[in-house]
């Protein structure tokens, strides 16, 4: 299903409630710009989009991790 616009930066939000505005990965704090979604386990790879399984993200992660699913050992942050 898709979101509309409103609705997927209100789900923006309540990801990145999670971790403090803090990048998962990394643990860096992150401007707004420069923040993204990702799943924790990949669509590809069977995941879904329930919030469980989202992971606020910086661009550069996000980018590194590409469609890998990652451990919980490889997050700075616990979410």
């Amino acid at each position: 299903m898709k979101l509309s616009k409103k609705r997927r930066v209100a789900l923006k939000e309540l990801v990145w409630i999670k971790t403090g505005g803090y990048c998962a990965k990394c643990g860096k704090s992150t401007p707004k710009d420069k923040q993204t979604i990702d799943h924790f386990i990949p669509k590809y790879h069977g995941g879904t989009d329930d919030m469980d399984n989202l992971i606020p993200m910086c661009k550069k992660c996000n980018k590194a991790k590409g469609s890998r699913i990652i451990s919980i050992d490889e997050l700075a942050i616990r979410v």
